[in-house]
């Protein structure tokens, strides 16, 4: 099973949340994506910002392919993405 890293944010002027799912960081297991995300956890979280400068919250997960695809379809029907 693939690994990916998925970063959840919300931005500051809307309250809206996004998910952005990196899909060039593949994982073949859980642990390697937890350690990777602990150690460059601050360099993400740069990397985001600069993006997206108008967010106010950001949180990374790591979860399968099967649970990204699942969590993006529950944002969307909630309408709390785009």
């Amino acid at each position: 099973m693939k690994w990916f890293l998925v970063a959840f944010i919300v931005y500051a002027e809307t309250g809206q949340m996004d998910m952005k799912l990196n899909t060039a960081l593949k994982f073949n297991d859980l642990e390697r994506c937890e350690a990777y995300v602990n150690e460059y956890k601050s360099i993400l979280e740069q990397g985001l910002r600069r993006s997206f400068s108008e967010m106010k919250e950001i949180s990374l997960l790591c979860v399968s392919g099967k649970e990204a695809a699942k969590l993006r379809e529950k944002m969307l029907k909630k309408g709390l993405t785009k």
